[in-house]
């Protein structure tokens, strides 16, 4: 119960942080990334295709979305490292309270690194889950390999998931 309510209010509090980022428009090169012509090159750009054509409020609901996931995803790692319920979720709140992590999440044009950033950690959380079946560890690896895909950035997986 206790973690039920941590986890509410650690959300309230990010949503109230990022109430201006749900109704801000584009900035600076958002809406050439938003818009531009794409191959689909990388995970990325595909995810930009997907919503071609889509309010500036929509591109910054999937950022919040990233960034609320991978928040998620650094609690759920950090308790299966053996961290307190309270611990994971206060390093989950040093996470979305981080600059880098709010200005991520504020620039459309940064969802590259929101998305391998929350793959990454998706990939380590399944790694520590993956010490009791192989096809974790197999799926982790996969998970690691789609964080490159979405930014080369990502491919710093391959680093942490072999630690975890």
């Amino acid at each position: 119960m206790r973690a039920v309510f941590i986890s509410l209010l650690l959300i309230s509090a990010y949503l109230a942080a990022y109430a201006s980022v749900r109704s801000a428009g584009f900035v600076y090169e958002d809406r050439y990334m938003a818009e531009m012509s794409t191959c689909c090159a990388s995970l990325t750009d595909l995810s930009f295709e997907l919503q071609r054509g889509a309010s500036p409020q929509a591109h910054h609901a999937v950022s919040l979305a990233l960034g609320a996931g991978t928040a998620f995803l650094v609690g759920l790692w950090l308790y299966a490292l053996g961290l307190s319920a309270g611990a994971s979720w206060f390093g989950a709140a040093l996470l979305l309270g981080h600059p880098l992590s709010i200005e991520a999440t504020a620039y459309v044009a940064a969802r590259g690194h929101l998305l391998a950033t929350c793959l990454v950690m998706l990939a380590c959380w399944l790694a520590v889950l993956g010490r009791r079946s192989w096809r974790l560890t197999a799926l982790a690896l996969a998970v690691a390999l789609l964080a490159g895909a979405a930014k080369e950035t990502g491919l710093i997986a391959c680093l942490f998931v072999p630690a975890t």
